[in-house]
């Protein structure tokens, strides 16, 4: 379809094919927040893993879920829209390769998990590539997903404002293994 709007309206418009800009490959935006930005989680604070492996299929979305376990000694609340939207990395590099390309709806949804309690958290997981050498797509294969975990201190002034975001903390988990397919 992008080919055929390209030849038909050539540079009069702008096509987006996931993530990427067609036909030269080119990212379409700047991606905010690398993970390398983001500290790793604390495993004595909490732990994560895959309620069920993931498959999805390439260029497109799946949704699993995340469990999050608090190892910790004080409530846990993550912040969501809902879920949290998964980064396919290299599992030898861990470089971000794919995401999600889309709207989201931005409702505040907490998950809350006491000391020694765990939670489940929705996972969206995209495989629109953001690596001009992939293609536009995650390829097949064996892949691995992070997410960033933004942790809500519900003892913070002004916590539900949203302002500023006081008394949030963002990390990123651990690398968690998912299929990609044809």
């Amino acid at each position: 379809m992008a080919e055929s709007l390209h030849r038909r309206f050539g540079d009069a418009v702008e096509l987006v094919v996931g993530s990427l800009r067609y036909p030269e490959r080119r990212p379409w935006r700047q991606h905010a927040g690398t993970p390398e930005d983001i500290p790793q989680m604390d495993q004595m604070e909490m732990t994560v893993e895959l309620e069920a492996p993931i498959a999805v299929a390439t260029g497109r979305t799946a949704r699993g879920a995340l469990r999050v376990h608090n190892t910790g000694t004080e409530p846990i609340v993550i912040a969501t829209n809902g879920q949290v939207t998964a980064q396919v990395v290299d599992p030898i590099t861990r470089a971000v390769v794919g995401r999600f390309a889309g709207a989201q709806i931005l409702p505040g949804i907490y998950f809350r998990a006491a000391p020694g309690d765990s939670v489940v958290v929705p996972v969206l997981v995209g495989t629109a590539s953001i690596s001009p050498d992939l293609g536009y797509a995650v390829p097949a294969g064996e892949w691995a997903i992070q997410m960033v975990l933004e942790l809500e201190d519900e003892n913070a002034a002004g916590w539900r404002r949203g302002t500023d975001r006081p008394g949030r903390r963002r990390f990123r988990t651990p690398p968690l293994p998912i299929t990609v397919t044809e």
